[in-house]
């Protein structure tokens, strides 16, 4: 048997075993390193297109949603703008005592354009104006027509406006437009066009917006029984942003259908 030389140490085999280990495993090392590589051009060209769908998909569902807000808030905006002008209408008619003339007019514009000459009170009250103390806030029933108890409501097509024409209050008139506003006309004087386009221009009378982004307008009075209270129903095309809308309202007059005698 042959025996182990102590004088020989074992560390020198240890050593080498170690070395060689390291000297095979870091070509292996290295030739993992060179295995990693970027994409492709042909899958970096699938990644562009995946991309692009993504985005494109993206941009057409916020176009959809904004196109959906856009119209919803212009189909409330012609609503809101419809249901101002029919209350505005209604109540210019209803509080209206008497129909003097009016004008039906159309939708599309093609005749007169649409108006109504209205008494729209027995208030006007001249003894106690000149009363001391003046008193303008007491109406009095005589049974004339003053002009300053008339009103014109008028479509405007080139402005796409309805107006209202009426006189101030007495309290806000000087005293010679006071004296102007008591006068009397005949009724035969009160259905002439001329007194019509002259009550407009009188320094006591104010003109208001009814409604607006109107494109047609027609009034209609309706025939009801003797001694009932007179119908008006009107038929507006209301345009806004684009959008079009048709609104149709109706008003009842506070008193019967009677021409006034004086």
């Amino acid at each position: 048997m042959t025996r182990r030389d102590p004088t020989m140490s074992p560390r020198p085999r240890r050593n080498a075993d170690r070395t060689t280990r390291a000297a095979g495993a870091a070509p292996r090392h290295r030739q993992g390193r060179r295995r990693r590589h970027g994409m492709t051009f042909v899958e970096l060209c699938c990644g562009m297109v995946v991309t692009a769908m993504v985005l494109g998909a993206l941009s057409a569902l916020w176009f959809a949603v904004g196109e959906v807000w856009r119209s919803s808030s212009t189909s409330q905006a012609v609503a809101s703008t419809g249901n101002q002008a029919s209350l505005r209408l209604e109540s210019a008619f209803r509080q209206a005592r008497f129909v003097i003339k009016s004008e039906s007019g159309s939708l599309d514009n093609s005749t007169t354009p649409a108006w109504a000459f209205v008494w729209r009170g027995d208030f006007w009250n001249r003894p106690a104006q000149t009363a001391t103390p003046a008193d303008y806030a007491t109406p009095v029933a005589d049974g004339a027509v003053q002009l300053a108890e008339l009103g014109l409501l008028q479509f405007e097509p080139a402005s796409g406006k309805v107006y209202f024409y009426r006189a101030k209050d007495a309290a806000l008139m000087t005293e010679a437009q006071r004296r102007a506003a008591s006068e009397v006309p005949t009724f035969a004087t009160l259905q002439k066009s001329e007194t019509r386009d002259s009550f407009k221009t009188l320094a006591f009378v104010d003109r208001t917006v009814v409604a607006q982004g109107v494109t047609g307008l027609r009034i209609d009075f309706p025939k009801t029984q003797p001694g009932s209270r007179p119908i008006v129903e009107f038929t507006m095309n209301v345009a806004r942003n684009g959008m079009n809308s048709a609104v149709y309202g109706t008003a009842v007059m506070r008193s019967p259908s009677t021409q006034p005698t004086y």
